[in-house]
């Protein structure tokens, strides 16, 4: 939304519901509906997009492809969507679906030479500690579960007693520096790209908290994924999770939509959002990316209270809390929620010390 308002573009917003933090900021003038249903319906779709055309009058409209679950209902309902005058910004969804889910993309890196964790036949060959991943996006019963980290031998019956072994599969637990390498793979051909380095997370492989700006864009490494990526025909943002470990680098997983930390790549000044905007010609060029990477951060304080009161901890990938704590400074300057447009979120954050034990 900030990258819309400063290239001059109208947007409306669907809120999720009456208590969505979009609501707390300057975009709420921006939101045009209030979903009345949870579920993306397209009964609901149809109606609110018949509110956004009385508003706008224009021919076409672009969707953001925010989250999986929205992207899987624009693949499904691409169609009928395309009657709508609305344009769906995602490949086709054999190739999107081949790297969104975690099984087939891991086999896929594979095949192309790139190194994934070592995967085990079962759950009862692997070894403490290791990962259990969904296969697909949907499970069989139509849920949709995410990674389990598993310790000991009770996270691992805690997982057996909740979860159906067959919609997953088990791969080792790397333990390393972790970094996200992040693309726009334009439909003409250009890669736009930067990378980031992951300090601080939260519990149990939730959101990342705290990130600096990093040159492993410029690697080997990301140009295999480049390589792969083109390959398959893929087109748009995508973001892929590396650990560097032991002098090697291995492939976590990969999102083909947007991701958490986006603010700081706009920050950084390599705005990938608008090598989107470009791409369907909302603007005229692209902003040069240069190649040298000034250190940027991503700082991210609800981030550290919502992990303190679901878990009572935070997790630190190649950085002492030490060092975290006394360069606090430098972090709070780049909290993502500090800034004029969204202050009002960000004084509910300074309040979150009220509510951990």
């Amino acid at each position: 939304m900030r990258t819309l308002k400063q290239n001059g573009i109208s947007f409306v917003i669907i809120a999720k519901d009456n208590k969505d933090q979009i609501l707390k900021t300057e975009y709420k003038h921006n939101v045009i509906v209030i979903r009345e249903e949870p579920d993306l319906d397209l009964k609901y779709i149809r109606k609110y997009f018949t509110i956004i055309t009385h508003k706008l009058r224009s021919k076409k409209y672009l969707i953001a492809p925010t989250t999986e679950a929205l992207n899987r209902f624009l693949q499904k309902e691409r169609e009928v969507l395309s009657q709508l005058g609305i344009i769906v910004p995602l490949c086709n969804s054999d190739i999107y679906n081949k790297i969104s889910d975690k099984k087939t993309f891991s086999d896929t890196c594979r095949k192309y030479g790139i190194c994934t964790p070592r995967e085990y036949v079962s759950i009862n060959d692997a070894y403490f500690p290791f990962v259990a991943k969904p296969k697909t996006y949907f499970a069989h019963d139509g849920t949709t579960p995410t990674p389990i980290l598993i310790f000991n031998e009770q996270h691992k019956q805690e997982f057996l007693n909740s979860y159906s072994e067959g919609d997953f599969y088990f791969q080792e637990y790397i333990d390393g520096r972790c970094v996200y390498l992040l693309y726009y793979f334009h439909r003409n051909g250009d890669i736009y790209k930067l990378s980031q380095e992951n300090f601080v997370q939260q519990a149990n492989g939730k959101s990342m908290i705290a990130a600096v700006t990093t040159n492993t864009h410029t690697s080997e490494v990301a140009v295999n994924f480049e390589n792969l990526f083109v390959a398959l025909g893929f087109y748009g943002l995508v973001m892929v999770e590396i650990k560097l470990s032991n002098n090697n680098s291995y492939m976590i997983e990969a999102n083909p939509r947007f991701w958490g930390p986006s603010q700081l790549f706009v920050d950084a000044g390599k705005n990938l959002f608008e090598a989107f905007l470009h791409d369907y010609k909302l603007i005229e060029s692209v902003p040069p990316f240069n190649k040298d990477t000034h250190l940027t951060r991503y700082f991210w304080f609800g981030g550290v209270c919502n992990s303190f009161r679901n878990s009572g901890k935070i997790i630190f990938h190649n950085l002492e809390e030490e060092k975290f704590l006394l360069d606090m400074h430098l972090w709070i300057n780049a909290e993502i929620f500090k800034r004029a447009d969204t202050i009002e979120i960000f004084k509910e954050e300074l309040k979150c010390h009220q509510l951990i034990d």
